[in-house]
């Protein structure tokens, strides 16, 4: 079984849409969506997968009755973290002594969703503290590639296999409304615009970051770019 660990934030927003659509995405390209059940983003990832097959579902639970209303029939449920998953969030949390009984297990849970994964999908807050840094956290420890939504070609990969993919919200106006609001790095955009093959209805030279990179657009192409002036940022979009 091909999973994919799903993690975010719990402050999700119009995010939403995007989320339930990597979820069933996900789901559609055959691999189980792994997260949490955390409301916000765990749950958004959840009801994408769900909206397809809730048996590609597989939800960790820090307790049995843990957000249980969110819990669908068919989803692969599995309650409370072992020794060795608090071990490995003790180790791992830089405040560890700080935290609750409760915030502990939730943390430690988060080694659950991420352990076995062939990637890790994350939206953070743009700090990346609470359990989502700590998922990450735990991802980098295992190895565990992550695509971080808050950066520009972690989003670019993403966005363009749905795309690919026939899904239509997720057109330039949503791409440059994310960019001014979500990435913690502005500067990152010139690769993720170059990972789109950004399209516009205009034929004008565009100027992507810093003025650095210059992509052209053809007139009767759509506007799709057909010249890179810095070949270096150009580079083929992986599936996770």
């Amino acid at each position: 079984m091909k999973r994919i660990a799903c993690i975010g934030t719990r402050e999700l927003g119009d995010a939403t849409v995007l989320l339930e659509a990597i979820g069933a995405y996900l789901v559609r390209a055959g691999y189980t969506v792994s997260t949490g059940n955390a409301i916000g983003s765990d749950q958004a990832f959840a009801r994408g997968g769900n909206s397809v097959d809730p048996k590609r579902v597989e939800l960790w639970l820090p307790w049995a009755s843990y957000e249980r209303a969110a819990v669908v029939k068919g989803n692969i449920v599995h309650t409370g973290p072992t020794v060795d998953d608090v071990e490995l969030a003790k180790k791992l949390h830089p405040a560890w002594g700080r935290c609750s009984a409760g915030a502990r297990t939730l943390h430690a849970r988060n080694c659950q969703i991420v352990r076995g994964c062939t990637l890790v999908i994350a939206l953070p807050r743009r700090d990346c503290p609470g359990g989502t840094g700590q998922g990450m956290r735990i991802a980098e420890h295992l190895g565990i590639p992550v695509h971080n939504l808050r950066i520009g070609a972690d989003f670019g990969r993403i966005v363009a296999k749905l795309r690919e993919a026939g899904y239509e919200d997720f057109h330039d106006d949503f791409v440059d409304e994310w960019v001014s609001r979500r990435l913690t790095n502005r500067e990152d955009t010139q690769e993720l615009y170059t990972k789109l093959g950004r399209r516009s209805q205009t034929d004008e030279l565009v100027t992507v970051v810093k003025g650095e990179v210059q992509l052209t657009r053809t007139p009767g192409k759509e506007g799709f770019f057909t010249s890179v002036s810095n070949p270096t940022v150009a580079g083929t979009i992986q599936h996770p």
